[in-house]
C-alpha cells in the first residue's frame, strides 16, 4: 500500500527541483520600497494574472510547510523539523544581494540559502503561526527595528546576535567562565564604515564540557581567525541520542563546500576548519508577537504617507 505523503512532501514532489515550478516557492512580496523577490524567477516577465496565480501557489507552499510544524512541540523541536524539511536545498551565493545605493527588498525563499538566510528562515518558520507571520518574523530577525533597508540589515553576525537578544528572540549562552574576549576591526562589507566589535567566545576545546547543556535548535557561530571579520559561518545544532544514553551533536547548515543544506557531525566540522572559537545562543519565543501594525510602521514610505495625509476637522 502506498504511504500517504505529508502536505509538504507532496508539494516537493509536485515542484521539481531546479525547474520553473519549484521557483514558485520563492516568495514575491511587497516590501517597503518595492517588489520583494527572493530569486530570479522566469515567471516575473509574464502578465499580472499569471503572477497572481504564482503568489497563491507561493503562499500554499509556505502554509504546507507550516502545517508540518504545528502542534505542542517546543521551539527547538519545531526548528528541528523545519531543518529536516529543508535539508538538501541548494546553497546560493549571496542570496540577499543589494548595496548602499540600491533599494532593499525583503527576501524570503525556500529555493536555496546561504548559511545566514538558512538559519533566519528556519527560525522564522519555527516562530510563525501563519505564512504572513513568517515574513513578519523574518523582518524582525534580519533588520534593525524591522526597517527593510540595506543599512539597517544586520550584516555582521555579532550585531545580528545582539539585536535579537535585545528583542527577546535569543538567549545568549556565551558567557561566564571558560569564555575569552575577542576584538575585531570589521571592514569586509563594502559601503559600511569599519567598526570595532568586542565579543566573547568559547574555545573549541570547551565544547566537550558544554555538550550536556545544549538543545535542539541552539545556534552556533564560528568566530573567524581573520582580524577584520567576526564570524565566518553559522548553523543550528541537533542533539542525537546514542544507544548507551550518550549524546552527539549534529550541525545543520547551508554548506558552500557541499553545495546544499546538510547535516554533519559537529566534531567533523570542527576538525575541518580553523577558528578562533564558537558563540552559542538559544532561540526563545518572545512575549510580544509581531503584528501587522508593527509591519506597517516599519515602512518609512508608509509612515511618510501617513504624515502627509490631511486630517479632517473634528466635530464636537
Amino acid at each position: 500500500m502506498k504511504a500517504k505523503l505529508s502536505s509538504f512532501e507532496h508539494l516537493r514532489g509536485y515542484y521539481p527541483r531546479g525547474g520553473v515550478g519549484f521557483q514558485f516557492l520563492s516568495l514575491g512580496l511587497r516590501g517597503e520600497e518595492g517588489l520583494v523577490s527572493a530569486t530570479t524567477d522566469p515567471l516575473q516577465s509574464l502578465k499580472r494574472p499569471r503572477r497572481m496565480r504564482s503568489r497563491a501557489m507561493e503562499e500554499q507552499g509556505i502554509a504546507a510547510l507550516l502545517g508540518e510544524l504545528r502542534g505542542d512541540a517546543s521551539l527547538g523541536e519545531r526548528m528541528r523539523r523545519a531543518a529536516r524539511l529543508l535539508r538538501g536545498r541548494p546553497y546560493v551565493e549571496n542570496p540577499l544581494g543589494g548595496g548602499p545605493d540600491q533599494r532593499e527588498v525583503l527576501t524570503l525563499s525556500l529555493v536555496g540559502f546561504d548559511c545566514v538566510t538558512y538559519v533566519e528562515t528556519v527560525l522564522a518558520l519555527a516562530l510563525a503561526r501563519s505564512a504572513r507571520d513568517v515574513r513578519r518574523w523574518l523582518r524582525r530577525i534580519r533588520y534593525k527595528d524591522g526597517r527593510v533597508t540595506w543599512r539597517t540589515r544586520h550584516h555582521y553576525m555579532v550585531e545580528w546576535i545582539r539585536a535579537n537578544v535585545r528583542q527577546g528572540i535569543l538567549t545568549d549562552l556565551t558567557r561566564g567562565r571558560g569564555t575569552r574576549l575577542l576584538t575585531r576591526r570589521v571592514n569586509v562589507v563594502p559601503g559600511l564604515p569599519p567598526r570595532t566589535l568586542r565579543f566573547r567566545c568559547f574555545p573549541k576545546k570547551q565544547l566537550a564540557k558544554l555538550r550536556e547543556r545544549l538543545r535542539d535548535g541552539d545556534l552556533i557561530f564560528f568566530a573567524s581567525t581573520k582580524p577584520n571579520l567576526d564570524v565566518f559561518h553559522v548553523g543550528l545544532l541537533l542533539v542525537e541520542r546514542r544507544p548507551m544514553g550518550s549524546r552527539s551533536l549534529a550541525l545543520s547548515h547551508a554548506s558552500r563546500r557541499r553545495g546544499c543544506v546538510m547535516e554533519q557531525e559537529l566534531e567533523e566540522f570542527l576538525r575541518e576548519h580553523r577558528m578562533s572559537g564558537i558563540l552559542l545562543v538559544r532561540p526563545r519565543a518572545p512575549n510580544a508577537h509581531p503584528s501587522s501594525r508593527e509591519e506597517r510602521c516599519a515602512s518609512p514610505m508608509r509612515a511618510r504617507a501617513r504624515r502627509r495625509r490631511p486630517r479632517g476637522r473634528r466635530r464636537g
